[in-house]
């Protein structure tokens, strides 16, 4: 009787411990599943890794932002699914760095779930000489599809699509942002070739019906179109809608 018993009790245990299991595997898919539709639909966040975005935005930040505004674009199948509505002029996104080459089709199969998993190190782009590159950047939209975009001084002018004229880029946007541009409108040294890199100055370029020209707002540095050039809008991953860390500044931009 007593061995009967403990045949029992051990059967039970063993598909009590089963079950469990079961349960834990089937809630951590549920999970995944879910993590990965909020954060490529709905809302993800990010974090300032640098100046490029100051005075606007400050290293160490943390933002909210949202695929949903735009429409999701998979680079996995090629195909963005219906937003919101269009990127404007003056909105703050997050752009696929350029210098991040095209995954396989694996690689981009299992993406979501190392995410999920915290294991994004294992699919980091590195360059040539083995240095992670970040594979998102945040950026302002400055120039919108029919554009004219020209630098003169570190000042942008613009001319939007139908305009005869150029304006300021700080009257086109109604002032709503700062701008670290500390040399705009100082004097050049005598000699200065206005030609040179990083000059402050750009010719004027036409943006084709699917190019965004973005910048930071911080001017002094160049890690925008001024490099790289306008960006296509399956580059443009998200829009920024909210600042939830340091929480003295939260609030959306």
């Amino acid at each position: 009787m007593l061995g009967s018993y403990e045949q029992y009790r051990t059967t039970t245990d063993a598909y009590s411990i089963k079950s469990i299991f079961k349960f834990l595997v089937k809630l951590l898919l549920v999970l995944c599943i879910l993590f990965i539709f909020i954060s490529g639909f709905i809302a993800d966040t990010y974090r300032i890794g640098s100046l490029s975005m100051s005075p606007s935005l400050t290293k160490g930040d943390m933002l909210v932002t949202s695929p949903l505004v735009y429409g999701t674009y998979s680079s996995l199948f090629g195909f963005r699914f219906p937003g919101l509505s269009l990127p404007h002029r003056g909105d703050v996104v997050v752009i696929k760095t350029h210098a991040v080459s095209p995954r396989s089709f694996f690689t981009e199969l299992i993406k979501p779930f190392l995410a999920f998993f915290r294991l994004e190190s294992a699919v980091t782009p590195h360059d040539a000489a083995g240095h992670p590159i970040n594979e998102y950047e945040i950026k302002r939209i400055v120039g919108i599809p029919g554009d004219a975009v020209k630098i003169e001084h570190f000042t942008v002018y613009i001319k939007p699509k139908g305009r005869t004229a150029f304006i300021e880029e700080k009257q086109l946007a109604g002032n709503k942002y700062k701008i670290n541009n500390e040399f705009a409108g100082h004097a050049y040294p005598a000699g200065w070739e206005n030609r040179l890199p990083f000059s402050g100055n750009m010719q004027e370029i036409i943006l084709g019906p699917d190019e965004y020209f973005v910048l930071g707002d911080n001017r002094l540095l160049w890690s925008d179109a001024r490099f790289f050039g306008p960006v296509k809008l399956d580059s443009i991953v998200s829009k920024v809608v909210l600042r939830y860390w340091p929480f003295e500044k939260f609030g959306g931009l």
